[in-house]
C-alpha cells in the first residue's frame, strides 16, 4: 500500500509538472495569451474543420516611440495593456495569440465579420477603461475577415491586409 501510494504521488506530481511545462511552451510569458508556436500549430491543424472562423489582427501603434521616449518598461506596459483588453473580450470560442513583438491575432470559432466588428468595438471599450489608469497612449490598428475554416490562410491574409491599411491611415493622419 505504501509503495502504491508513493508511486501514485510520483505519477501525479509528474503529470502536474508536464502540464505546467506544456502551458509554458504554449503561452506568451509577458501577456498570458498563446504564443506564436501555438498559433502556428493551431492554424495548421485545428481551424480547417470549422464551418466559419473570424480572424482579427492587431498591431500596436507607437511602440517604438514609447520605448524611445519613456523606456522599454513603458513599452512592455503598452504591450500588456493591449493584451489585457484582448483577453477581457475573449470567450470560450476565441483564441488570442501574440505572434510578434507588437502583433496579436484572435481566431474566433463560428465568427463572422459582424461578430469580429463587435469584438473590436468591445476591445476598444476595454482599452478606454485601461487608458484611464495609465499615462501611456494605448493604440493599436486592427483588421478582420471571416469565412470558412478551410480557407483560413486567405482569411488571415485579408485580416492582415486590412490591419495594415488601418495602420497606414493612422500614420497618414499625423499620428506618430
Amino acid at each position: 500500500a505504501v509503495i502504491c501510494s508513493t508511486i501514485s504521488t510520483i505519477i501525479r506530481d509528474n503529470m502536474k509538472y508536464m502540464h505546467e511545462m506544456e502551458s509554458m511552451a504554449e503561452l506568451d510569458e509577458m501577456t498570458g495569451v498563446f504564443n506564436r508556436n501555438k498559433y502556428l500549430s493551431m492554424t495548421s491543424a485545428s481551424y480547417a474543420h470549422e464551418d466559419t472562423v473570424a480572424v482579427i489582427f492587431w498591431d500596436i501603434n507607437g511602440l517604438k516611440k514609447t520605448n524611445d521616449e519613456l523606456g522599454h518598461s513603458s513599452g512592455d506596459d503598452l504591450i500588456t495593456s493591449i493584451a489585457d483588453a484582448i483577453k477581457k473580450v475573449s470567450n470560450q470560442f476565441d483564441n488570442a495569440y501574440r505572434i510578434g513583438g507588437d502583433e496579436f491575432v484572435m481566431i474566433m470559432r463560428g465568427g463572422t465579420e459582424m461578430s469580429a466588428q463587435r469584438k473590436i468595438e468591445e476591445w476598444e471599450g476595454e482599452l478606454e477603461k485601461i487608458q484611464k489608469n495609465t499615462k501611456i497612449r494605448l493604440s493599436a490598428s486592427a483588421g478582420y475577415a471571416a469565412g470558412p475554416g478551410i480557407h483560413l490562410d486567405q482569411i488571415i491574409k485579408k485580416a492582415d491586409e486590412m490591419m495594415y491599411e488601418n495602420k497606414h491611415r493612422f500614420y497618414e493622419n499625423g499620428e506618430k
